[in-house]
């Protein structure tokens, strides 16, 4: 089976691009290899490759100087991050300002799950919240609940 433009470059970059693009993780490395591919045509190599990965690893490590939330939500969106795209914009501007007061990553992967984490804390918190309105406790020890058919989670 013959290997695709897409395919044989992903390989040689991760036999060959080194530990760098190796860590931005899945989505991160195809975001790299589709825009090598983009720019590049044909005469992509391995070292465009690696360029591109130093390149987008820097761009992710000065997010930690942002300071503005809406700049950062801005800067997050030119990234390939799934997780932070596919967030609504009340719970994408909770992650950004969180990240604002953490800034506890180290490249393109650990932003991703850093992103991941806040979002699931935010989820807990208003899942608590939500129990907390509406949950009664009964005295046998029973839980009852109201049902509010207007909830819908910010997912």
């Amino acid at each position: 089976m013959e290997l695709t433009g897409y395919e044989l470059l992903m390989e040689k970059g991760i036999n060959e691009a080194g530990d760098e693009f190796i860590n931005l993780g899945k989505a991160g490395r195809e975001y790299v290899i589709t825009e090598v591919l983009r720019q590049e045509g044909d005469q992509a190599t391995t070292a465009h490759v690696q360029a591109l990965a130093t390149q987008l690893e820097q761009r992710v490590l000065t997010l930690s100087e942002v300071s503005d939330r809406m700049e950062l939500i801005a800067e997050l969106d030119q990234l390939p991050l799934s997780t932070f795209s596919s967030l609504q914009e009340v719970k994408r501007e909770r992650v950004a300002e969180a990240l604002i007061q953490e800034k506890e990553w180290t490249g393109l992967f650990s932003l991703e799950r850093k992103i991941t984490q806040i979002s699931n804390a935010i989820d807990r918190e208003e899942r608590e919240n939500y129990e907390k309105e509406n949950v009664i406790d009964l005295p046998d020890g029973k839980a009852s609940t109201t049902i509010d058919l207007r909830f819908h989670s910010i997912d």
